[in-house]
Protein backbone atom coordinates (compact mmCIF):
# COMPACT_ATOMS: atom_id res chain seq x y z
CA UNK A 1 0.00 0.00 0.00
CA UNK A 2 1.38 3.38 -1.23
CA UNK A 3 -0.42 6.56 0.04
CA UNK A 4 2.09 8.69 -0.84
CA UNK A 5 2.21 7.11 -4.24
CA UNK A 6 4.80 5.94 -6.63
CA UNK A 7 7.81 6.73 -8.81
CA UNK A 8 7.89 5.06 -12.30
CA UNK A 9 11.72 3.60 -12.99
CA UNK A 10 10.44 1.31 -15.78
CA UNK A 11 7.18 -0.56 -17.35
CA UNK A 12 7.41 -3.95 -18.81
CA UNK A 13 10.44 -4.91 -16.21
CA UNK A 14 10.27 -8.86 -16.30
CA UNK A 15 11.48 -10.74 -12.62
CA UNK A 16 11.95 -14.39 -12.30
CA UNK A 17 12.61 -15.67 -8.81
CA UNK A 18 10.75 -17.69 -5.61
CA UNK A 19 7.99 -16.66 -4.26
CA UNK A 20 8.17 -16.18 -0.35
CA UNK A 21 5.15 -16.91 1.54
CA UNK A 22 1.43 -16.96 0.27
CA UNK A 23 0.12 -14.11 -1.53
CA UNK A 24 -2.04 -11.73 1.04
CA UNK A 25 -4.83 -9.16 0.07
CA UNK A 26 -4.13 -5.75 1.83
CA UNK A 27 -6.57 -3.42 3.51
CA UNK A 28 -6.81 -1.42 0.10
CA UNK A 29 -7.56 -4.30 -2.00
CA UNK A 30 -3.84 -5.31 -3.49
CA UNK A 31 -2.60 -8.21 -4.22
CA UNK A 32 0.73 -8.53 -3.08
CA UNK A 33 3.46 -11.32 -3.64
CA UNK A 34 7.20 -11.26 -1.96
CA UNK A 35 9.45 -12.33 -4.61
CA UNK A 36 13.32 -13.42 -3.90
CA UNK A 37 14.42 -12.56 -7.36
CA UNK A 38 17.15 -14.54 -8.79
CA UNK A 39 20.68 -13.26 -9.41
CA UNK A 40 19.79 -11.84 -12.92
CA UNK A 41 17.06 -9.63 -11.73
CA UNK A 42 18.58 -8.82 -8.11
CA UNK A 43 19.04 -5.38 -9.82
CA UNK A 44 15.52 -5.10 -9.23
CA UNK A 45 16.29 -4.91 -5.56
CA UNK A 46 18.16 -1.17 -5.87
CA UNK A 47 16.60 2.10 -5.60
CA UNK A 48 17.96 4.19 -8.13
CA UNK A 49 19.42 6.95 -5.53
CA UNK A 50 21.62 3.22 -4.04
CA UNK A 51 19.80 2.08 -1.24
CA UNK A 52 18.60 -1.87 -1.30
CA UNK A 53 15.73 -3.21 0.00
CA UNK A 54 17.26 -4.70 3.01
CA UNK A 55 14.76 -7.76 3.21
CA UNK A 56 15.93 -8.94 -0.06
CA UNK A 57 12.60 -8.96 -1.45
CA UNK A 58 10.90 -7.34 -4.19
CA UNK A 59 7.31 -6.92 -3.04
CA UNK A 60 4.53 -7.47 -6.53
CA UNK A 61 1.18 -5.58 -5.98
CA UNK A 62 -1.90 -5.05 -8.00
CA UNK A 63 -5.72 -4.40 -7.58
CA UNK A 64 -7.48 -6.42 -9.89
CA UNK A 65 -10.53 -5.22 -11.19
CA UNK A 66 -13.03 -4.57 -8.06
CA UNK A 67 -16.06 -5.21 -10.06
CA UNK A 68 -14.99 -8.99 -10.45
CA UNK A 69 -16.15 -9.54 -6.45
CA UNK A 70 -20.12 -8.37 -7.37
CA UNK A 71 -19.79 -10.33 -10.82
CA UNK A 72 -18.94 -13.66 -8.23
CA UNK A 73 -15.26 -14.01 -8.33
CA UNK A 74 -14.09 -12.86 -4.71
CA UNK A 75 -11.10 -11.08 -5.70
CA UNK A 76 -10.91 -9.55 -2.14
CA UNK A 77 -10.45 -13.27 -0.54
CA UNK A 78 -6.72 -14.23 -0.45
CA UNK A 79 -8.03 -18.16 -0.39
CA UNK A 80 -9.16 -17.18 -4.51
CA UNK A 81 -5.32 -15.36 -4.71
CA UNK A 82 -3.75 -17.97 -3.29
CA UNK A 83 -5.86 -20.94 -5.37
CA UNK A 84 -5.45 -18.93 -8.32
CA UNK A 85 -1.42 -18.79 -8.02
CA UNK A 86 -0.96 -22.35 -7.27
CA UNK A 87 -0.18 -21.96 -3.17
CA UNK A 88 3.23 -19.69 -4.30
CA UNK A 89 5.28 -20.63 -1.36
CA UNK A 90 8.86 -21.72 -2.39
CA UNK A 91 8.18 -21.93 -6.28
CA UNK A 92 9.49 -20.66 -9.31
CA UNK A 93 7.83 -17.60 -10.65
CA UNK A 94 7.74 -15.10 -13.31
CA UNK A 95 6.67 -11.63 -13.37
CA UNK A 96 5.99 -8.66 -15.47
CA UNK A 97 5.26 -5.51 -14.54
CA UNK A 98 6.09 -1.62 -13.35
CA UNK A 99 9.28 -1.30 -11.00
CA UNK A 100 8.43 1.57 -9.04
CA UNK A 101 9.74 3.13 -5.30
CA UNK A 102 7.12 2.84 -2.81
CA UNK A 103 7.35 7.01 -1.19
CA UNK A 104 5.72 5.64 1.94
CA UNK A 105 8.24 3.00 2.66
CA UNK A 106 11.77 2.95 3.23
CA UNK A 107 14.17 0.39 1.96
CA UNK A 108 14.14 -1.19 5.87
CA UNK A 109 10.38 -1.54 5.39
CA UNK A 110 9.44 1.44 7.90
CA UNK A 111 6.77 3.92 7.32
CA UNK A 112 8.56 6.79 5.35
CA UNK A 113 9.36 9.78 7.56
CA UNK A 114 9.31 12.15 4.82
CA UNK A 115 6.51 10.85 2.69
CA UNK A 116 6.22 11.19 -0.68
CA UNK A 117 10.52 11.50 -1.05
CA UNK A 118 11.67 8.67 -3.43
CA UNK A 119 15.19 8.73 -2.59
CA UNK A 120 14.83 5.81 0.22
CA UNK A 121 11.62 3.95 -0.76
CA UNK A 122 11.75 0.46 -1.33
CA UNK A 123 11.69 -0.79 -4.97
CA UNK A 124 8.45 -3.08 -6.03
CA UNK A 125 6.49 -4.25 -8.79
CA UNK A 126 3.14 -1.95 -8.75
CA UNK A 127 1.21 -2.85 -10.99
CA UNK A 128 1.70 -6.29 -11.99
CA UNK A 129 0.61 -6.74 -15.52
CA UNK A 130 1.18 -10.97 -15.48
CA UNK A 131 2.21 -13.29 -13.15
CA UNK A 132 3.23 -16.99 -13.87
CA UNK A 133 3.69 -19.43 -11.13
CA UNK A 134 5.42 -23.16 -12.08
CA UNK A 135 3.75 -25.81 -10.48
CA UNK A 136 6.28 -28.65 -8.96
CA UNK A 137 5.87 -31.55 -11.35
CA UNK A 138 4.88 -34.60 -10.34
CA UNK A 139 6.97 -36.61 -12.53
CA UNK A 140 9.22 -35.32 -15.41
CA UNK A 141 6.66 -36.86 -18.04
CA UNK A 142 4.18 -33.20 -17.58
CA UNK A 143 4.02 -30.16 -15.38
CA UNK A 144 1.49 -27.48 -14.56
CA UNK A 145 1.78 -23.92 -14.19
CA UNK A 146 -0.98 -21.13 -13.37
CA UNK A 147 -0.73 -17.79 -15.61
CA UNK A 148 -2.30 -14.45 -14.94
CA UNK A 149 -2.76 -11.21 -16.59
CA UNK A 150 -4.40 -7.95 -14.66
CA UNK A 151 -5.19 -4.23 -15.43
CA UNK A 152 -5.07 -2.17 -12.27
CA UNK A 153 -8.23 -0.93 -11.06
CA UNK A 154 -8.57 2.68 -9.22
CA UNK A 155 -5.29 3.46 -7.22
CA UNK A 156 -2.76 5.85 -7.14
CA UNK A 157 -0.21 3.51 -8.53
CA UNK A 158 1.18 3.74 -12.29
CA UNK A 159 -1.08 2.63 -15.22
CA UNK A 160 -4.19 2.16 -13.67
CA UNK A 161 -7.04 1.18 -15.72
CA UNK A 162 -5.30 0.94 -18.94
CA UNK A 163 -5.58 -1.67 -21.05
CA UNK A 164 -2.47 -4.38 -20.51
CA UNK A 165 -0.70 -6.79 -22.36
CA UNK A 166 0.93 -9.92 -20.81
CA UNK A 167 2.36 -12.87 -23.00
CA UNK A 168 3.72 -15.98 -21.71
CA UNK A 169 5.95 -17.80 -24.59
CA UNK A 170 7.46 -21.33 -23.73
CA UNK A 171 9.60 -23.77 -25.24
CA UNK A 172 7.97 -27.56 -25.54
CA UNK A 173 9.39 -30.49 -27.53
CA UNK A 174 8.82 -30.36 -30.94
CA UNK A 175 5.25 -32.06 -32.11
CA UNK A 176 4.08 -31.84 -28.38
CA UNK A 177 0.65 -30.53 -26.91
CA UNK A 178 0.01 -27.02 -24.90
CA UNK A 179 -2.94 -27.50 -23.13
CA UNK A 180 -5.14 -24.46 -21.18
CA UNK A 181 -6.90 -26.99 -18.71
CA UNK A 182 -8.94 -24.22 -16.73
CA UNK A 183 -9.77 -20.30 -17.92
CA UNK A 184 -11.23 -17.67 -16.35
CA UNK A 185 -11.72 -15.08 -19.21
CA UNK A 186 -12.41 -11.33 -18.15
CA UNK A 187 -9.92 -9.77 -20.76
CA UNK A 188 -10.57 -8.40 -23.99
CA UNK A 189 -8.44 -11.00 -26.79
CA UNK A 190 -6.68 -13.84 -25.75
CA UNK A 191 -4.42 -15.46 -28.74
CA UNK A 192 -2.36 -18.70 -29.07
CA UNK A 193 0.01 -19.36 -31.57
CA UNK A 194 2.92 -21.96 -32.15
CA UNK A 195 5.99 -21.54 -33.80
CA UNK A 196 8.19 -24.95 -34.82
CA UNK A 197 11.98 -25.69 -35.17
CA UNK A 198 14.01 -28.75 -35.49
CA UNK A 199 14.84 -28.74 -31.74
CA UNK A 200 11.97 -26.97 -29.83
CA UNK A 201 8.13 -25.54 -30.35
CA UNK A 202 7.44 -22.86 -29.07
CA UNK A 203 3.99 -21.88 -27.94
CA UNK A 204 3.04 -17.76 -27.34
CA UNK A 205 0.06 -17.38 -25.42
CA UNK A 206 -0.82 -13.37 -25.86
CA UNK A 207 -3.31 -11.73 -23.59
CA UNK A 208 -4.96 -8.31 -23.86
CA UNK A 209 -6.54 -7.52 -20.43
CA UNK A 210 -9.17 -4.73 -21.60
CA UNK A 211 -9.97 -2.03 -19.11
CA UNK A 212 -11.39 -1.94 -15.75
CA UNK A 213 -14.46 0.26 -16.39
CA UNK A 214 -14.93 -1.91 -19.88
CA UNK A 215 -15.79 -4.97 -17.24
CA UNK A 216 -12.78 -6.60 -18.56
CA UNK A 217 -9.57 -6.35 -17.19
CA UNK A 218 -8.56 -9.51 -15.71
CA UNK A 219 -7.32 -13.11 -16.90
CA UNK A 220 -6.62 -16.72 -15.37
CA UNK A 221 -5.68 -20.01 -17.67
CA UNK A 222 -4.03 -23.12 -15.99
CA UNK A 223 -1.91 -24.99 -18.11
CA UNK A 224 -0.40 -28.14 -18.79
CA UNK A 225 2.41 -29.23 -20.98
CA UNK A 226 5.07 -31.85 -21.30
CA UNK A 227 7.88 -31.92 -19.18
CA UNK A 228 11.10 -30.41 -19.31
CA UNK A 229 14.03 -31.75 -21.75
CA UNK A 230 17.62 -30.28 -20.60
CA UNK A 231 16.79 -27.66 -23.93
CA UNK A 232 13.83 -26.33 -23.10
CA UNK A 233 14.16 -26.31 -19.21
CA UNK A 234 17.49 -23.80 -19.97
CA UNK A 235 15.67 -22.01 -22.40
CA UNK A 236 13.01 -21.48 -19.94
CA UNK A 237 15.71 -19.93 -17.74
CA UNK A 238 17.31 -17.27 -20.09
CA UNK A 239 20.54 -19.63 -20.77
CA UNK A 240 22.33 -19.85 -23.81
CA UNK A 241 22.18 -23.83 -24.32
CA UNK A 242 25.52 -23.92 -26.41
CA UNK A 243 27.27 -22.71 -23.27
CA UNK A 244 27.47 -24.67 -19.84
CA UNK A 245 25.17 -27.31 -19.92
CA UNK A 246 28.32 -29.78 -18.70
CA UNK A 247 29.36 -27.10 -16.01
CA UNK A 248 25.87 -27.45 -14.72
CA UNK A 249 25.32 -31.36 -14.64
CA UNK A 250 29.19 -31.14 -13.35
CA UNK A 251 28.40 -28.81 -10.16
CA UNK A 252 25.18 -31.05 -9.71
CA UNK A 253 27.52 -33.77 -9.29
CA UNK A 254 24.67 -35.54 -11.57
CA UNK A 255 23.85 -37.50 -14.81
CA UNK A 256 20.38 -37.39 -14.61
CA UNK A 257 18.26 -34.22 -15.65
CA UNK A 258 15.51 -34.53 -13.21
CA UNK A 259 17.96 -34.12 -10.50
CA UNK A 260 19.75 -31.86 -12.23
CA UNK A 261 15.87 -29.68 -12.76
CA UNK A 262 15.38 -30.23 -9.16
CA UNK A 263 18.27 -29.09 -8.02
CA UNK A 264 18.66 -25.76 -10.07
CA UNK A 265 14.51 -25.14 -8.99
CA UNK A 266 15.49 -25.52 -5.41
CA UNK A 267 18.66 -23.11 -5.67
CA UNK A 268 20.53 -26.44 -4.41
CA UNK A 269 23.01 -25.80 -7.13
CA UNK A 270 26.14 -25.04 -5.29
CA UNK A 271 27.80 -21.87 -6.61
CA UNK A 272 30.17 -21.94 -9.42
CA UNK A 273 32.85 -20.09 -7.18
CA UNK A 274 32.61 -23.44 -5.04
CA UNK A 275 32.86 -26.47 -7.93
CA UNK A 276 36.27 -27.07 -8.01
CA UNK A 277 37.26 -27.49 -4.28
CA UNK A 278 34.23 -29.41 -3.59
CA UNK A 279 34.98 -31.59 -6.65
CA UNK A 280 38.42 -31.54 -5.15
CA UNK A 281 37.08 -32.57 -1.61
CA UNK A 282 34.89 -35.60 -3.87
CA UNK A 283 38.30 -37.11 -4.94
CA UNK A 284 39.83 -36.97 -1.61
CA UNK A 285 36.71 -38.24 -0.17
CA UNK A 286 36.80 -41.64 -2.98
CA UNK A 287 40.30 -42.09 -2.25
CA UNK A 288 39.32 -42.46 2.10
CA UNK A 289 36.77 -45.00 1.01
CA UNK A 290 39.91 -46.84 -0.91
CA UNK A 291 42.24 -46.41 2.06
CA UNK A 292 39.83 -47.83 4.04
CA UNK A 293 38.96 -50.69 2.42
CA UNK A 294 42.63 -51.72 1.90
CA UNK A 295 43.11 -51.42 5.27
CA UNK A 296 40.01 -53.18 6.35
CA UNK A 297 40.84 -56.59 4.41
CA UNK A 298 44.60 -56.17 5.30
CA UNK A 299 43.40 -56.85 8.86
CA UNK A 300 41.13 -59.60 7.87
CA UNK A 301 44.03 -61.32 6.58
CA UNK A 302 45.34 -61.61 10.32
CA UNK A 303 48.30 -58.83 9.76
CA UNK A 304 49.46 -56.94 12.95
CA UNK A 305 48.98 -53.37 11.61
CA UNK A 306 52.34 -52.33 14.01
CA UNK A 307 54.60 -55.08 12.18
CA UNK A 308 53.31 -54.67 8.69
CA UNK A 309 54.95 -51.82 7.10
CA UNK A 310 52.24 -51.62 4.34
CA UNK A 311 49.45 -51.67 7.23
CA UNK A 312 51.68 -48.65 8.61
CA UNK A 313 52.10 -46.89 5.07
CA UNK A 314 48.46 -47.14 4.67
CA UNK A 315 48.00 -45.00 7.82
CA UNK A 316 50.40 -42.46 6.65
CA UNK A 317 48.38 -42.26 3.84
CA UNK A 318 45.09 -42.05 5.25
CA UNK A 319 46.20 -39.01 7.73
CA UNK A 320 47.53 -37.60 4.68
CA UNK A 321 44.29 -37.66 2.74
CA UNK A 322 42.31 -36.48 6.02
CA UNK A 323 44.65 -33.20 6.16
CA UNK A 324 44.38 -32.29 2.65
CA UNK A 325 40.07 -32.55 3.54
CA UNK A 326 40.85 -30.51 6.01
CA UNK A 327 42.36 -27.97 4.73
CA UNK A 328 40.09 -27.57 1.33
CA UNK A 329 37.04 -27.75 4.03
CA UNK A 330 38.51 -24.89 5.50
CA UNK A 331 38.80 -23.23 1.84
CA UNK A 332 34.91 -24.32 1.33
CA UNK A 333 33.63 -23.02 4.63
CA UNK A 334 35.69 -19.34 3.66
CA UNK A 335 33.99 -19.31 0.07
CA UNK A 336 30.54 -19.55 2.24
CA UNK A 337 30.31 -23.27 0.36
CA UNK A 338 28.44 -26.14 2.40
CA UNK A 339 31.68 -28.74 2.04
Amino acid sequence: MGVYGFDEIQDGVTMQGWARGSATVAGDNDWNLHVAPALKYSYLLENPHLPINADGMVECEVQPAQYLQESGLPVKDPALVNKLLGNPDGKWVTVVGTWSIDKSHTVDGEVADFPGDSANGKTEIHPIISILVEQWPADNSSREVDFLVLAEDVSNAPHTLEDRQGVYEVPIPPGSSFTIATEIYHAASRNVTTSDTSRVRTVRLEVRSGKPNDLKGFYYAHISLPGFTLLTYLLSRGCDPTKGVRDLMDRARTTSLRALFKQLDARALMPARCAGVQSQIAALQSKIADVAQRQKADLQDGQKPKQDPNFQELQKEMADLLAQVEKLSKQAHDLGCDA
